[in-house]
């Protein structure tokens, strides 16, 4: 009997398959544009298509809209946006990457298609060559769109002027001087749509990389405002937590807490080999006689390749812990290799976190 193999993973560059193609396709046509239907599914789905990555393929695609709609640009991205009603999912994501590649020298035009193609996928990563160009202009434009009565544009107003948005072009004058942004991340700090609330924490988590003085400052001014801003100002005091900021600790009711002290700090395996698993157990005790915020974490110094450590945090729980309560904790860590973490043999020094103190350590030696 022959086992059965385990299914392959759904990779995101399938998203522009045969099917999508011929969908996208028909939109167009579906305009009464002229536009040669059939020569642009051949084109798009050429013999070096299978071997494309992702953004190879979605930039292919845009490319292939532009050679078949009809010139000046500006008629052909009117045609995109009478058919992107239709053209929805991830896979629309070409139509905002039409108007990156084609549409900077058009910013009036480029900026209207922009805001329509966001509500129905995502123009974050467009924008960014307008607000290098456009400087000033494009960020008054940005601010406009965080008072869009769509989240999907409000969204796009945060998201896509973040100074350190992941895969995306950098914006190195907003990295140097955040001062642009604030005005859009006060116009939703205190959003409706979730989805947007989340992209203006992760807007500031990009600022406090930079700036940690500038988001503790205005976490302090959002701070207690409503439940909304508080969530806001949890997530996107995240990397400051995890380097342990004593004021934004503090800020969220988990400050230096001298009354929990780390009972036992212990790995079951005193050695683990590279691709195998150990697991962390701690007891915490409260000490105190009223509950306490606990924040533990944990954190190991990983052995590069060249003998020098890499220290990475770990979020392991968040709890009330009453008072004169113990509690233990068990935590599964893998050391498995992945690509953005290569394991080396070596002594590793493994560090428990209460409230961003280190307060116990113990060794492994990793083989």
């Amino acid at each position: 009997m022959t086992a059965a193999k385990d299914p392959q993973p759904f990779l995101l560059k399938e998203f522009f398959n045969r099917d999508f193609i011929e969908h996208l396709a028909n939109a167009v046509a579906g305009t009464k544009a002229p536009f040669k239907k059939a020569a642009f599914v051949q084109d798009v789905l050429d013999a070096d298509h299978k071997n494309r990555e992702l953004k190879q393929r979605m930039r292919h695609t845009a490319a292939m809209l532009r050679r078949y709609l009809p010139e000046p640009y500006t008629d052909a991205v009117e045609i995109l946006m009478k058919a992107s009603p239709h053209v929805t999912g991830f896979g629309a994501m070409v139509l905002p990457d039409f108007v990156e590649q084609f549409g900077l020298d058009h910013y009036d035009q480029s900026i209207a298609a922009l805001e329509l193609f966001t509500q129905s996928s995502s123009s974050e990563f467009a924008v960014r060559p307008f607000l290098i160009r456009y400087g000033a202009t494009m960020e008054r434009q940005m601010v406009l769109w965080s008072g869009h009565e769509n989240h999907h544009v409000r969204r796009l107003s945060s998201e896509g002027i973040r100074p350190r948005l992941p895969w995306a072009q950098p914006l190195p004058h907003l990295k140097a001087d955040p001062s642009p942004i604030w005005p859009i991340l006060e116009n939703l700090n205190n959003d409706d749509s979730d989805y947007v609330r989340r992209s203006v924490a992760n807007n500031l988590n990009d600022i406090s990389k930079d700036h940690p003085n500038l988001v503790i400052a205005r976490a302090k001014t959002w701070y207690g405002q409503s439940e909304a801003t508080n969530g806001i100002i949890r997530h996107a005091c995240r990397t400051l937590i995890k380097a342990g900021n004593q004021e934004v600790l503090e800020l969220l009711g988990e400050g230096s807490a001298k009354a929990l002290q780390v009972a036992l700090f212990t790995a079951d395996d005193g050695s683990v080999s590279i691709g195998n698993h150990t697991f962390l157990e701690t007891h915490i005790r409260n000490t105190a006689d009223r509950s306490i915020r606990l924040r533990l974490a944990y954190a190991i110094d990983f052995v590069k390749a060249n003998g020098s450590v890499s220290r990475k945090v770990f979020s392991w729980q968040i709890v009330e812990l009453g008072a004169s309560e113990t509690r233990a904790f068990r935590r599964k860590h893998r050391f498995q290799q992945f690509t953005t973490r290569t394991h080396y043999p070596g002594s590793h020094r493994i560090h428990c976190i209460v409230n961003g103190e280190d307060r116990a350590t113990i060794t492994i030696a990793l083989t």
